[in-house]
């Protein structure tokens, strides 16, 4: 992430998941959001500093703005608020199963995973495709 920040910028960097096979990536935007490069690797390899600004443009701004989305909701992007502490007790209980936050699960996916290594399968992570041979 240092690398990235200080060759490419924070306007070049988007947040992406596998969030089909693993199901809602909250956990990894949870992270992102407290994630700090140490100070002595700052020092050190002369990474910036990662602010709130930074993660907001990561985690959506940059996407939306590779999209061609301005505004939602005639809401301009630039004028965006945080989102309210209290997030998730303001939420539907279907939305916070669409969320599959703690204790509530929606999709299939899970299931699907869980059955899979019920079933005695292992994962292999290996990539399959094309490679180039020699030089």
């Amino acid at each position: 992430m240092g690398q990235l920040m200080k060759f490419m910028g924070p306007d070049r960097i988007v947040f992406g998941s596998d969030s089909v096979w693993y199901g809602s990536p909250q956990w990894q935007i949870d992270a992102l959001w407290r994630f700090q490069i140490p100070e002595e690797m700052r020092k050190k390899y002369g990474y910036p500093e990662i602010t709130e600004n930074d993660k907001r443009k990561i985690l959506g701004l940059n996407s939306a703005k590779l999209y061609g989305i301005r505004e939602v909701n005639g809401r301009d992007l630039a004028k965006y608020k945080p989102v309210p502490k209290d997030y998730e007790k303001r939420m539907s209980r279907e939305l916070r199963t669409i969320m599959e936050l703690p204790g509530y699960t929606a999709d299939k996916m899970s299931d699907f995973k869980e059955n899979y290594l019920a079933a005695g399968a292992e994962l292999e992570h290996k990539r399959c495709g094309w490679i180039r041979a020699g030089g």
